[in-house]
């Protein structure tokens, strides 16, 4: 509903002006998620706009923790920096292995296809950007040679 939607639009514009205070107050919002999962339910809407600004406070304090370290950050920033090529990628990946999956697999098969999917996600990922950075720098390479 595009009231509901809009406060949750406003609540993210005052979570980013005011984003420092999740570094030091993000249990706060842990505890008040716990708190909120067990009150009866209510409105299912803002109950779930309530719990997702929670989490995103509490994620985002964590993660500034976490980023700190070396190891977490090299990973993120590898991550990142493939993000835009998985995007492109992992519809195509996830069609190609959901075929093999039966009807009725179980967790573990499950699991498996989710490992399996991110690795080649990863792995086509990496490709794409490489091809890319190939076909740019042969782009460039004739520009210059025209020039």
């Amino acid at each position: 509903m595009l009231p509901s939607c809009l406060i949750s639009f406003y609540a993210g514009m005052l979570f980013v002006e005011h984003r420092k205070s999740a570094e030091k107050y993000w249990w706060i919002a842990g505890i008040l998620l716990v708190i909120l999962k067990c009150i009866e339910p209510g409105n299912m809407n803002i109950k779930g706009h309530i719990a997702g600004f929670l989490m995103a406070y509490m994620l985002y304090g964590i993660g500034t923790y976490l980023m700190k370290i070396n190891i977490i950050n090299k990973v993120m920033k590898f991550i990142g920096g493939i993000s835009y090529e998985a995007f492109l990628t992992h519809h195509v990946t996830i069609c190609l292995f959901i075929k093999f999956v039966p009807a009725d697999a179980t967790v573990m098969m499950r699991v498996i296809l989710l490992i399996a999917i991110l690795a080649a996600t990863g792995i086509s990922a990496v490709v794409l950007k490489q091809v890319c950075k190939t076909i740019m720098s042969l782009g460039r390479a004739r520009k210059k040679n025209i020039a």
